[in-house]
């Protein structure tokens, strides 16, 4: 913990936390014409659980700037490491300009220096974490494609469980413990399971627009899927890394891609840049 010019650089505090979210709803939910509280979209990491994860910056008002981090173990065929993800971002807009969010970036990155491998974040704005280190590596795009439909396919809840078998078969992925369940990433407001044998796809809901997170699987039960989610929306959305199965299969399915290089990386422990290979890719599902 430390001090510059007034402000504490330090976790929040469990009386805080109610708090905080409600100006982080306000920041990210209800000021961007979304209803689901992120405490619902992301319940692991906004609970007092969670707390040590929880990063703000103090001064005489109160809180000033929050960073939330999600700690997780990254698995790749030649290695697991230990990775921090950082989300939700956010300095109280009278406090802007005053560089107390390039000051708590600094801190949660010296914080987490001999905790984890490295880190990474999702941003549309890398010149502001650049300045700070970070390095833009991602092989993300979103893909388009209409549909036909409209209604939900299901309003059940999510069992993972379900599909979990499919999903360990992915090449490199963020660990999901037992008890995980996806949650649900803006800008959708639900989420709905796609299943064939050997294959699934999860997709997000807005309105009449789907956003398919992961498609996972064997690829002899991607016709099917496709023509469902296709059948339950007016817009198909796709978050996919470039160069996967599902990318290439959906290719040749008249899916329209562009680039969103959204993702940059931290190293920690490991100090050479090199060390982050260009070819990781975090699932929506897995971010906060």
């Amino acid at each position: 913990m430390g001090t510059t010019a007034g402000v504490t650089f330090t976790r929040c505090a469990g009386g805080e936390l109610g708090g905080l979210i409600e100006r982080l709803d306000a920041e990210f939910v209800s000021g961007r014409g979304r209803a689901a509280s992120l405490a619902v979209r992301f319940p692991r990491e906004l609970t007092a659980a969670n707390l040590d994860n929880v990063f703000v910056a103090r001064d005489k008002d109160g809180i000033a700037a929050a960073i939330v981090v999600k700690r997780f173990r990254w698995i790749v065929p030649e290695r697991e490491c230990d990775g921090a993800m950082l989300g939700m971002v956010w300095t109280a807009p009278e406090k802007r300009g005053t560089s107390l969010g390039s000051q708590l970036l600094l801190h949660v990155g010296d914080a987490l220096h001999d905790r984890v491998d490295f880190a990474v974040l999702w941003t549309s704005n890398p010149a502001f974490y650049a300045r700070a280190g970070w390095n833009s590596a991602d092989r993300g795009c979103l893909g388009r494609i209409d549909g036909s439909g409209s209604e939900a396919a299901s309003r059940a809840a999510i069992d993972f469980e379900r599909v979990r078998a499919v999903w360990q078969r992915r090449p490199q992925c963020v660990e999901r413990d037992a008890s995980w369940q996806p949650p649900i990433p803006p800008p959708a407001e639900s989420l709905e399971l796609f299943e064939r044998p050997g294959a699934y796809a999860l997709a997000g809901r807005r309105d009449k627009a789907l956003y398919c997170y992961e498609m996972l699987g064997d690829e002899s039960g991607f016709a099917a899927i496709l023509d469902s989610m296709r059948a339950h929306c007016a817009t198909l959305y796709f978050n996919e890394n470039a160069g996967s199965t599902a990318h290439a299969w959906l290719s040749g399915q008249g899916v329209r891609w562009e680039s969103k290089p959204l993702a940059m990386w931290l190293p920690a422990r490991e100090r050479s840049p090199s060390a982050l290979r260009g070819d990781w890719y975090i699932p929506w599902l897995d971010r906060i």
